[in-house]
């Protein structure tokens, strides 16, 4: 019986440290608008942004150009949180869109 404890307990530990060591430290950058989700959490040395829309009630009136006038929204409005961050544009490793 004691056996099986101890192999027990060596056990979850092999499964629990990995676990640990891997989370890092995580910091949630909360919205001030009261919105239920935070525009950037940091983790360890890197920081993950949420996702942004472009749309404005100026780009939903356009015909011609929209497209291009809520990507530059949504790239600026990246730009002011990075900046609040501490950085910059340069400091993107990936960007993913759908």
């Amino acid at each position: 019986m004691k056996r099986s404890m101890l192999l027990l307990s060596l056990s979850l530990m092999l499964v629990t440290f990995p676990a640990a060591a891997q989370q890092g430290s995580r910091i949630a950058h909360q919205s001030t608008e009261g919105r239920p989700f935070s525009p950037a959490i940091q983790v360890d040395k890197t920081y993950w942004l949420s996702g942004k829309l472009g749309a404005t009630s100026q780009t939903r009136e356009m015909n011609e150009g929209r497209t291009a006038a809520e990507t530059h929204n949504i790239m600026r409005s990246f730009q002011e949180l990075l900046g609040e961050l501490g950085m910059d544009l340069s400091n993107i490793v990936r960007l993913q869109y759908t």
